[in-house]
């Protein structure tokens, strides 16, 4: 038995975390799994389940994928879209004990250095850390053609929390972000290993379990960053086309039915065709347009009031609104919505380019410096702060960088 033991270790840091109190998706089903959803307030996209074959086609440098044939992939919701993001939530909150980590694969790309995100936050209490504990943005370059691992240490909570992924990209063929293989480790209640259906990375798991002496070298897990390549294998299912056998039906010998080629002596019937054109009253239905259903389009009662705004602003008044979100009430967890929602907001700008991203033909530091109505040379720091059904307003968190001012339009501190 000790000639396993090195083989063993090898197909140990091969395989990603799989033990008990581990949570492994790698999509392989066709969907996010019962683990992960997206977020219900993003509008712009969703992670969707995609095979590589499909984004090869649309993007023809797409690299490799490490293993399996599925990934999740940032996805717009509809068209007209100028940059998306979405985020990929955990279902429930869980409690992260000391120790508890998160490791995935991702690819990251933009056209711009750090242009496109992807980052991991905490959301404890329904509220989301504006703190990223994982920020995975300055990856994010023109020539970064291949996967890569990330790990990182979970902060422990003393409360249930859930898991955050937030990603962004542009729209081109430049701007990209993908992730696979998400295992979340620590929770005793998780016990979801990765090589579930359709998976291709079971069969090097199990090898580990002949050996039983070996538990000691569970540690050596980590260095999972340099094998991701070794799942290529799936090709040799090409064996199925044996099933061209079937042309074995060489019935056409029936060809003799020709000889009844007597039969067009019936030729005779298309005479009683003539008979039929006085049928043409019919027409006389065209009475039927008549029908006015459209009366039945009510424009939806919304109260202009229930609505979600958030702002940049200093101490004095507000520089810069973002477009309102109508709320369906005005309680709590209404709030508490919009709360979010406004942190998402202003994440997207701040990914996009900050002060410098064009909204409505102008950009918003320009907008913002019109609003101060000085010059500002030494860096304001702008507060994000969001009003819910002309409530007072609510403060969330700083916008970064600060801004600065020359002549009524933004410049760079």
């Amino acid at each position: 038995m000790t000639p396993l033991l090195p083989l063993t270790l090898f197909l140990l840091a091969l395989s990603p975390l799989s033990v008990a109190g581990d949570y492994c998706e790698d999509f392989e089903p066709g969907n996010l799994g019962g683990f992960w959803t997206n977020n219900p307030l993003d509008s712009q996209a969703d992670w969707e389940s995609q095979t590589y074959d499909e984004l090869k086609t649309a993007v023809p440098d797409f690299p490799a994928e490490p293993s399996g044939r599925r990934l999740a992939y940032l996805l717009p919701k509809s068209s007209g879209e100028n940059y998306l993001s979405a985020r990929l939530v955990s279902r429930s909150a869980h409690v992260f004990p000391a120790g508890s980590r998160i490791q995935f694969r991702y690819w990251i790309r933009s056209a711009l250095s750090q242009a496109s995100s992807l980052d991991v936050r905490l959301v404890v209490n329904g509220a989301e850390d504006p703190r990223p504990f994982l920020d995975l943005k300055t990856q994010s370059l023109p020539n970064n053609n291949q996967w890569r691992t990330a790990t990182a240490t979970i902060p422990a909570q003393g409360a249930a929390a859930k898991l955050s992924i937030f990603g962004g990209r542009g729209m081109t063929l430049s701007d990209q972000v993908a992730i696979d293989d998400i295992v979340v480790s620590g929770p005793a209640d998780l016990n979801h290993p990765c090589g579930g259906t359709g998976s291709t990375t079971p069969e090097p798991a199990t090898t580990t379990t002949e050996p039983t002496t070996t538990k000691e070298p569970t540690t050596t897990t980590e260095p999972t960053t340099t094998t991701e390549p070794t799942t290529t294998t799936e090709p040799t299912t090409t064996t199925e086309p044996t099933t061209t056998t079937e042309p074995t039906t060489t019935v056409p010998t029936t060809t003799t039915l020709p000889t009844t080629s007597t039969q067009p002596t019936t030729t005779t019937l298309p005479t009683t065709t003539t008979t039929e054109p006085t049928t043409t009253p019919a027409p006389t239905t065209t009475t039927e347009p008549t029908t006015p259903p459209p009366t039945t389009t009510p424009s939806p009662t919304v109260d202009p009031n229930r609505r979600c705004i958030c702002s940049l602003a200093d101490h004095h008044s507000v520089l810069y609104s973002l477009p309102p979100q109508f709320s369906a009430s005005c309680d709590h967890e209404a709030a508490r919505l919009c709360d979010e929602e406004c942190r998402t907001q202003t994440d997207v700008l701040q990914a996009q380019g900050s002060w410098s991203v064009v909204k409505s033909g102008q950009r918003v530091g320009d907008a913002a410096c019109e609003s101060l109505g000085r010059d500002e040379v030494h860096g304001l720091e702008a507060a994000v702060v969001y009003s819910l059904c002309e409530q007072a307003t609510k403060h969330v968190g700083e916008f970064q960088p600060k801004l600065c001012c020359r002549d009524g339009r933004y410049v760079t501190c």
